[in-house]
């Protein structure tokens, strides 16, 4: 976290008092790693004084390799992009609360996607409180793009799809702080609700949240969005969305919407969220 967030002093203070420069956070980025992919050139040179001081180096660790196959395909997303394809489940001009809501199909390419699908299987499992009470749910991993790269790659994807121009959208914020979602069992639901905004570092808060799914599900697991979250216009469907492998999904975090019964498994998304809107 500290050389993520830059803060030199602490750096020196937690390598004076033994910390492992070379111990991986979930993913398998380091510290210098962190370092490289935010281009902090002061915090790289405290590390890589402290590991040239080191009697036994070590090297990187081997899963940084997925983040760099990421990277990597994020590079030939201007070749992919001519194969996407967008469209609008919920009108910009519309009252409701969902407004703008849309999907892209192939938003990633093949390879990048299966990537995504290596660094889940490198997580753990994330302690859940409806684990614990035996209330059937997903299993959730969570991971914090520290360098960048996923949060770029999934940005610059965004901003080159026509949908957004048609939205007016000139600003695609992707928060660093996400979670993929594993349903391994048949019968899961997800009750309607509306999702809660959150705030980064910088103090912006996000505006909608996005849905990647990883993997097809010919049968069940829709995420469909509704008119209202209780009342008549609960069982209101305006949109179905099916999981298919590479779709995004995106639709402001004040739009209801549930999650339908689970019958093919298994049913993998990276859920996180972003900032859409003007920018200033």
């Amino acid at each position: 976290i500290a050389a993520w967030r830059g803060y030199c002093k602490l750096v020196v203070l937690l390598l004076k008092f033994g910390c492992d420069v070379f111990m991986c956070a979930n993913g398998g980025i380091d510290a210098r790693t962190i370092a490289q992919g935010n281009r902090s050139s002061d915090i790289l040179n405290i590390l890589e004084e402290h590991i040239c001081s080191c009697k036994n180096p070590r090297p990187t660790s081997a899963k940084d390799m997925f983040l760099s196959s990421i990277e990597l395909h994020s590079r030939n997303q201007n070749t992919h992009k001519h194969h996407t394809r967008a469209k609008l489940l919920i009108h910009p001009t519309s009252c409701h609360p969902g407004a703008g809501a849309f999907i892209i199909d192939h938003f990633l390419s093949e390879r990048a996607i299966d990537s995504l699908v290596q660094l889940w299987c490198s997580l753990p499992i994330g302690q859940s409180d409806k684990k614990r009470s035996k209330v059937l749910c997903s299993d959730r991993s969570y991971y914090c793009d520290a360098t960048g790269k996923l949060c770029k790659m999934i940005s610059s994807a965004m901003q080159q799809n026509a949908v957004l121009k048609g939205l007016q959208m000139e600003q695609c914020i992707v928060f660093p702080h996400m979670r993929f979602l594993h349903y391994g069992q048949e019968g899961i639901v997800l009750a309607p609700h509306i999702d809660l905004a959150r705030v980064n570092i910088l103090g912006q808060r996000s505006t909608h949240t996005f849905i990647l799914y990883l993997y097809d599900c010919l049968n069940g697991g829709e995420t469909s969005l509704l008119g209202d979250v209780s009342g008549e216009k609960r069982n209101q469907v305006l949109a179905k969305v099916k999981p298919c492998k590479g779709r995004m999904l995106v639709f402001p975090h004040k739009c209801p919407h549930e999650g339908n019964e689970v019958i093919d498994t298994p049913k993998v998304l990276l859920r996180g969220e972003l900032l859409l809107g003007i920018c200033d």
